[in-house]
């Protein structure tokens, strides 16, 4: 009787473990894909929306970088869209804004590309920029205006993140543990060696270039995001790499409760905008 409550209960941890890690594959790839259409299209109201909606405030709230300067930016911009009228004004301050921080015409305020931050020269298309490259070939994706736009573009990094996520989040329902492993594996070198070395520079330029009330705050908060996502990513690479071998004892099954943040994933992943063709991967085989 006792070892059958032993296996009892280490059957029970295995399924709240993996449930915390469906959870946390659900809100990064949630997030990152925030962040790929944030930084890599022209905004919409709808994006802005979402941006500030109860969804986003819970995926960043799990990885606890929900702060007050960012509740009082999603109160005003909840506020500001409530109607037509202010929705339309906002939209065309952010508009403007975009093209300062990823347009121009004139010097970008924060250059959204790795390789002008890893290597000090301000030119894009460097070495590096193959890295990033065959970076995506691993995970199978690569830029949809291959060599006309710099691979090493902030928004396809996130987009990638996001991509890895779905995709491991779907193998670990599938109870395929090397291939959750061998997606969190692509992602923690992602963030380790393409994230982490330059972002924070990134969002320091555009805190301090003082050009906007939009895009510095979030390019910051992916900052933020991407330091405790490299904690959290490690700790379930290494629960995945214990239980690699154990798929039997893996029982998943989404909960109703990530119904609604799965609605609000495939909403905002099916958002387009101009711009954003120019940064977006595409599966490859």
């Amino acid at each position: 009787m006792c070892q059958d409550n032993r296996i009892d209960a280490e059957e029970s941890q295995e399924t709240e473990d993996s449930l915390s890690l469906d959870a946390m594959l659900l809100s990064r790839a949630y997030l990152y894909t925030l962040f790929h259409k944030l930084l890599g299209m022209k905004p919409t109201v709808a994006l802005i929306k979402c941006a500030a909606s109860s969804a986003t405030a819970d995926a960043l709230d799990q990885y606890e970088i929900l702060d007050d300067s960012l509740d009082t930016l999603f109160e005003e911009l909840r506020k500001e869209t409530s109607n037509d009228s202010s929705a339309d004004q906002l939209l065309r301050a952010i508009e403007s804004e975009y093209g300062r921080f990823f347009v121009g015409p004139g010097d970008l305020p924060a250059v959204p590309f790795e390789s002008p931050y890893i290597t000090g020269l301000p030119s894009v298309f460097q070495p590096s920029t193959l890295v990033v490259r065959r970076l995506y070939r691993k995970g199978g994706y690569q830029m949809r205006r291959l060599k006309h736009v710099p691979d090493d573009h902030i928004s396809s990094l996130c987009q990638l993140m996001a991509e890895l996520s779905v995709r491991a989040r779907s193998a670990l329902h599938g109870q395929e543990m090397e291939e959750v492993l061998s997606n969190l594996a692509i992602q923690r070198e992602t963030i380790e060696n393409h994230l982490l070395p330059w972002v924070p520079q990134y969002a320091e330029q555009a805190s301090n270039s003082e050009q906007g009330f939009f895009y510095p705050i979030w390019i910051e908060t992916l900052d933020r995001f991407c330091k405790a996502d490299c904690a959290v990513a490690a700790e379930a690479e290494e629960w995945v790499r214990e239980h690699v071998y154990q798929a039997d004892r893996v029982a998943m099954l989404a909960p109703a409760s990530f119904e609604k943040m799965e609605a609000e994933l495939r909403n905002l992943a099916g958002m387009r905008s101009m711009g954003l063709d120019d940064v977006e991967l595409v599966h490859v085989t």
